[in-house]
This record gives C-alpha cells, sequence and structure tokens, in this order.
C-alpha cells in the first residue's frame, strides 16, 4: 500500500528526549491474573482515588512484543514496521443512531502514549460519530509520582477487557472501539477500519434507544426497551486537559488530551426493558452513559 500524508498534524504534544531503544520506542505493562475478571455487579465507582504504585519484573514475557506499546515489566519490543500514517475516513452524512465508542488506555508516565493521545484528539475532532473516553490507568504510577487521572476503575475496566479475550497481559496504549476490537492506539489505520466496522455493526442492528438529561438533581438516564441485556456506566470527563508531566518516562513534557475520564461510576443493570436511572453529577465537566453487555458489546451510548 502506498504511503499517505496524515492530514491530522501532531501538534498536541512538547517533550524533551527520554530514554529509548534504537527504535525510538520503550515498552512497559503488566500481568494480571486469570481471575481478575471483574463482574459487572462488583466493579466500583469510581470518583477519586489516590493510586498505589504497581512494580513489575525485569522483562516481558517473549513472543507478547506490539509495536508502538508496553507491556507489563518492561523490556524493549521489536517495531514490526514503520507505521503508516494515514486518513481516518470521514463518516458518511447520514451518521449512525448513536456514537461509536473509542476507549483509550494509556498513561502521563508512558513515553508511548503522547501519539495515541493525540490520534484520539484528532479522531474527535474530525469524526463527530465517536465517543472518545480517554482511560489512564494506574499501574504506570510509582513512588515518585503519579499520573493526576489514573483510576483504577481504568484499571479494572482493562482487565476486564483482557480476561473476555482470555489473555494475562494487559498494556499501553491500548485503544477498544465499541468494546469489542483491541488495537495499539498509535495506529490510525486500525483505527479508522475498526470505526467504520463498530458503524456497519449499529447500522446493521436494532438501537437500544437511549436519553441522558443533566440539570440541578443530577444525571437522568432513560433506556427504552430492546432486546439483551447490560450494565449502564457513567463516565465523567474533563473535554481537555494539558498536563506538566513530573515523572516517569515523559518527565518535563507538557501533554494535551481530550475527553480525559475522571470518575467512573456504575449507574444500574438493564435486562430489556424500559428503564430509567438517576446519579449525582460526576467528577469531570462533561459526562457520557455507556449500556455495555457482558461480553462487551455497547448497546446504547450517548454524551450528556
Amino acid at each position: 500500500m502506498p504511503a499517505c500524508q496524515d492530514p491530522f498534524p501532531v501538534t498536541m504534544v512538547t517533550r524533551t528526549p527520554v530514554a529509548a531503544n534504537s527504535h525510538g520506542m520503550k515498552v512497559r505493562s503488566r500481568s494480571i491474573a486469570r481471575d481478575t475478571k471483574i463482574s459487572g455487579a462488583d466493579r466500583e465507582s469510581v470518583d477519586s482515588a489516590v493510586p498505589r504504585p504497581v512494580h513489575f519484573p525485569a522483562d516481558a514475557p517473549h513472543g507478547l512484543e506490539r509495536p508502538g506499546c508496553r507491556w507489563a515489566g518492561g523490556g524493549a519490543v521489536r517495531r514490526l514496521g514503520c507505521l503508516a500514517l494515514c486518513a481516518l475516513a470521514l463518516g458518511s452524512a447520514l451518521g449512525a443512531q448513536r456514537p461509536v465508542v473509542v476507549e483509550l488506555f494509556t498513561s502521563l508516565a508512558c513515553s508511548d502514549c503522547p501519539p495515541a493521545d493525540a490520534l484520539l484528539g484528532r479522531v474527535r475532532a474530525q469524526r463527530s460519530d465517536v465517543l472518545a473516553l480517554d482511560l489512564h490507568v494506574t499501574y504506570w504510577n510509582d513512588s515518585s509520582w503519579s499520573d493526576p487521572y489514573s483510576l483504577p476503575g481504568a484499571d479494572e475496566l482493562q482487565n476486564e477487557y483482557a480476561a473476555l479475550r482470555h489473555e494475562s497481559q494487559v498494556y499501553t496504549p491500548e485503544a477498544v472501539v465499541d468494546g469489542q476490537q483491541p488495537f495499539v492506539g498509535s495506529d490510525s489505520r486500525a483505527m479508522a477500519a475498526a470505526i467504520e466496522q463498530a458503524r456497519a455493526r449499529i447500522a446493521a442492528g436494532a438501537a437500544v434507544p437511549m436519553t441522558v438529561r443533566d440539570g440541578p438533581g443530577g444525571v437522568r438516564v432513560l433506556i427504552g426497551s430492546g432486546r439483551g441485556a447490560g450494565t449502564a456506566w457513567l463516565f465523567g470527563y474533563d473535554p481537555t486537559r494539558t498536563t506538566a508531566v513530573h515523572g516517569g518516562e515523559n518527565t518535563g513534557a507538557t501533554i494535551s488530551e481530550v475527553n480525559v475520564v475522571r470518575s467512573i461510576t456504575r449507574l444500574g443493570d438493564w435486562r430489556g426493558r424500559r428503564l430509567e436511572l438517576h446519579a449525582r453529577a460526576p467528577a469531570g465537566t462533561r459526562f457520557a452513559v455507556v449500556l455495555q453487555s457482558v461480553d462487551g458489546a455497547i448497546l446504547a451510548a450517548a454524551a450528556g
């Protein structure tokens, strides 16, 4: 495939050089136990948290290398090929009944994450049919510095996705589109393809109607009747954040991000019948509600 010019220039990150391997990247991730799948009923509401340091083994397992990502335990990985930056296909004028949900698991301490954060920003700017959620994990934190946006709830959500795929590793940056398609979060071609595939599924499937309202009494969610079952989650987020990084591999950098999640709250379970839910206004200046089935698939999504 011939190379094509990225129409979304990366202007979001100003950073000083950090130690890197011969490919200009470093890789780190975390192993998770096989029994760490978190059920919807057990995932805690997280409005704020003090992250705890996580220690990693010296090297990632062999055979787990991915381009532009970090596996738990550290160790350099081979770059499989130069990442081609291609234009994200614009959505059709008709649009989808609900937005495609794009979740990015990231950390301000991870030197491979700023390109993925920048790509998420370009996706949000170019795709009105996408709900982007920037989820900061805690396992990059250490005793010297912690990512101020890291949430244990983000760890739990990423662990649950890994358990659904019968995988024992999580990494950053990881993107998951519509709860079903995981890939390295800086891969623009994979991002564009996954969004278009999700749009096709949405168009072909039966929609679950959902509306959200914000008022003096908090958040009100109305979910209509439909097929299936799932759990409703409330994400509070800030549309933009620019942060001076004082630790980790991005020390000295100033990083701008979009839709940074500040809180994750379980609202309740939907069983195919009309349901009304209420919650306090979450941390963050904006919010979104996602209805997700037990297999990870997104059934409905709306931003407030």
